[in-house]
Parts: structure tokens; C-alpha cells; sequence
């Protein structure tokens, strides 16, 4: 059973790089939402489909989304909505 999201409340999930202590470390790239990590990953691209797959399934569920791309030194170069826009953008 799937539980119904606050439609008033914006989830923020980050992608985001860990610089591992130790070169050991398989999984560098994580997935944040509300400040805990959820899932990691080997490879960017497939924390970047995951978060967009939690995004989606948040917006289906009437809730909203965003979700923000990181580069590795936490730059954060894209941002996507899932429900409504945040803002009306011009142009």
C-alpha cells in the first residue's frame, strides 16, 4: 500500500558525490531525499535515473518534487520539478 504525500510540501532529492576516504569505496554517487541518504550508486547516470524515477512516482502520487544534479565538488548544474512549478518563469 502506497501512502498519499502532502501536496503542500516540495521533496528535495539531491544527487550527490562522497569522496571516499578510502579508494576502496564502490559506490561514490548518493541519493538524498529530505536530508537522508536513500540509495548508492557506482555511476552518476544511474543515481540520475533513479532520483527522476522517485521524482515521477512522488508527482503520481500527488505529491511534489525536485530534483537536483550535483557535480562532483557539489555544484549543483540542473534542477528538475515533478508537480508544479515552483515559480512562472519569462522568456
Amino acid at each position: 500500500m502506497t501512502k498519499q504525500t502532502d501536496t503542500n510540501k516540495r521533496i528535495n532529492i539531491h544527487v550527490v558525490y562522497v569522496a571516499p576516504e578510502y579508494k576502496d569505496i564502490p559506490k561514490p554517487w548518493k541519493v538524498e531525499e529530505g536530508g537522508a541518504r536513500i540509495r548508492e550508486f557506482v555511476k552518476k547516470r544511474e543515481a540520475e535515473k533513479y532520483a527522476a524515477e522517485r521524482g515521477r512516482e512522488i508527482h503520481n502520487l500527488g505529491g511534489k518534487a525536485e530534483v537536483k544534479l550535483h557535480r562532483m565538488d557539489g555544484v549543483i548544474t540542473e534542477s528538475n520539478t515533478y508537480g508544479e512549478d515552483p515559480r512562472e518563469i519569462l522568456g
